[in-house]
C-alpha cells in the first residue's frame, strides 16, 4: 500500500501556460484544471512562486480533480517520513517523482500550500482502490504536524 497526500491550491492567479514544459508552467495543479490545460492525471510543470517551475504529479479526477501531489511513500519508508510535520525541509526525490519515496522540500511545499484550502489522503494510488480509506479536510489541521 501507499501513502499519498494531496494538497489542492485555491487560487486566483493569473495562467502562467499550459504546464507541458519548463517555460510553460501553470501555477499550479488547480490552476491547471481550471484553465482547461488537464489531459488527466500524469505530470506537469507548474511555478507556484513565479520563479521556479518544476514538475510535479496532478491528480486531475479525484473529487473534482486539481490535487498536487506534494508527498508519496511505501509503508516500508515509512520512519524516513515519522514526526516530520511540513514545516521540516525533508526532500525525498522531489526531481523525480516516484510513489514510494517522494516529498517536495519546504520552498516548494510554501509556495503551494501558501493558498491551499483541502488536503487529501488515502492509501492507494487510485482513488477507485480506496472507496473507504481517505480523508479530505481543511489543511489548517496539517500545517504545524501530522
Amino acid at each position: 500500500k501507499n501513502i499519498q497526500l494531496l494538497f489542492y491550491r485555491n487560487t486566483n492567479a493569473v495562467a502562467n501556460g499550459g504546464g507541458t514544459a519548463f517555460d510553460c508552467p501553470g501555477v499550479d495543479c488547480a490552476q491547471l484544471l481550471a484553465d482547461g490545460h488537464s489531459t488527466g492525471d500524469g505530470i506537469y510543470w507548474i511555478d507556484p512562486s513565479g520563479a521556479d517551475p518544476f514538475e510535479v504529479y496532478c491528480d486531475m479526477n479525484t473529487d473534482g480533480g486539481g490535487w498536487t501531489l506534494i508527498e508519496s511513500y511505501d509503508i516500508s519508508n515509512k520512519d524516513a517520513f515519522n514526526h516530520a510535520p511540513f514545516s521540516v525541509d525533508l526532500p525525498r526525490n522531489q526531481d523525480s517523482h516516484n510513489w514510494d519515496d517522494y516529498r517536495l522540500d519546504l520552498t516548494r511545499l510554501d509556495a503551494l500550500i501558501g493558498d491551499a484550502a483541502q488536503f487529501h489522503v488515502r492509501c492507494h494510488r487510485d482513488n477507485a482502490e480506496s472507496p473507504d480509506d481517505f480523508v479530505f479536510g481543511n489543511v489548517e489541521l496539517i500545517m504545524n504536524d501530522y
